[in-house]
């Protein structure tokens, strides 16, 4: 009796290859998987679904929600003032709320791109060099980082400023009401971190205390190039830039 041929066991078919539609479904499907859990493992999935060509415009849309976040801050520090105890020193004078939508508009998103840049090149030096170039490595983090900073910037836009603006009314000064919303922003605070580790640890293949070094360097560094570079250039032009020391 001849053997009866052997039939190959079906294996299931990658989730990610089986997607289907647009370039923004697909990306909006890596989105939410990530954003309801924001661990390694997930990003290091999911970040399959970009690819390199799409890197520049994520880089874009996330510097277009930052200036829309600073837009939204400028308008509540000029209309929503916590109250001080003494006077602010601004090196550069203090800013108007016209200074600080120029902010928000053209010195934000030049300190998004180059915390970015850093960023990118610190973590990309790291990485092995059987990973490919520096330009490859830095793309290979990219890829989930642009995720993580997509949905930390959606969440500032639509959690974190709401709650700052319900702290600057009298309603957020009632202690049930305060404790609520400093839980909030706690929270969120937490997420961005763990968010913003996790994509770069499924990137890099490091250490997320050695990331969170790295990251904490490149924002020191950007946080002080780019206020004082730029307070110093349009302060002649009678545009205070807000650097408070």
């Amino acid at each position: 009796m001849e053997n009866s041929p052997q039939l190959a066991t079906p294996t299931p078919e990658d989730p990610i290859d089986a997607l289907t539609g647009s370039a923004p479904q697909r990306l909006g499907t890596a989105l939410f998987a990530v954003a309801k859990r924001p661990s390694r493992a997930a990003y290091a999935y999911w970040m399959r679904v970009v690819e390199p060509g799409w890197i520049l415009p994520l880089l874009g849309v996330t510097l277009v929600i930052g200036m829309l976040n600073g837009i939204i801050t400028a308008i509540i520090e000029a209309f929503l003032q916590k109250p001080v105890s003494h006077p602010i020193y601004y090196r550069f004078g203090a800013p108007s709320f016209a200074d600080r939508m120029i902010y928000a508009l053209f010195v934000s998103p030049l300190f998004g791109l180059c915390e970015f840049a850093l960023l990118m090149l610190f973590v990309a030096a790291l990485m092995p060099a059987e990973r490919g170039s520096l330009k490859e490595r830095a793309i290979q983090v990219a890829r989930p980082y642009l995720l993580a900073m997509l949905i930390n910037g959606l969440i500032t836009l639509l959690v974190f400023q709401p709650i700052t603006v319900i702290q600057r009314t009298p309603v957020g000064q009632i202690p049930l009401m305060f404790l609520v919303t400093e839980s909030i922003i706690l929270a969120t605070f937490i997420y961005y971190l763990v968010a913003l580790l996790h994509a770069l640890a499924a990137g890099s293949g490091r250490s997320r205390w050695l990331l969170f070094g790295v990251w904490l360097l490149a924002v020191l560094i950007t946080a002080f190039v780019v206020p004082y570079s730029m307070g110093a250039l349009l302060y002649p032009f009678g545009i205070h830039v807000a650097v408070p020391f």
